[in-house]
């Protein structure tokens, strides 16, 4: 989880008979800047080696707006591989925000699925 104000990062470990150490990392800076975060997934396609991506959300802030998708490639974050508007987000007058709080993509068979007000967005490679 990626909390209000934090940078999704990536870090490759390296496991040696001192414990594990950090090699490098990446950010690829703040997808959530509010108190609810952001959940990333990751998936990768079966264990081909170079397939694995890390899904996230960027939702909007109070008052609604649109949620972005975001793909980037696992093992360098810095790589955006995809971004589109996923949908919108809305909040209902005379309630207490929540906004996309903890909205995170779903991954299934070749898939993205996306929760938005009303509806889910859904992405997937063209056949």
């Amino acid at each position: 989880v990626v909390y209000g104000g934090a940078p999704l990062n990536t870090y490759n470990l390296n496991a040696s008979p001192a414990g594990l150490t950090v090699q490098s990392s990446a950010n690829v800076g703040c997808l959530e800047c509010r108190d609810s975060g952001s959940q990333p997934v990751v998936s990768s396609n079966g264990n081909k080696a170079g397939t694995t991506v890390v899904w996230a959300l960027k939702t909007p802030g109070n008052g609604g707006g649109s949620i972005t998708l975001y793909a980037f490639d696992a093992l360098n974050m810095g790589t955006m591989l995809f971004s589109a508007t996923a949908g919108t987000w809305t909040q209902t007058p005379g309630t207490a925000w929540i906004g996309g709080a903890l909205v995170s993509p779903l991954v299934a068979d070749g898939r993205v699925y996306v929760p938005t007000d009303g509806s889910v967005g859904v992405f997937g490679l063209l056949p």
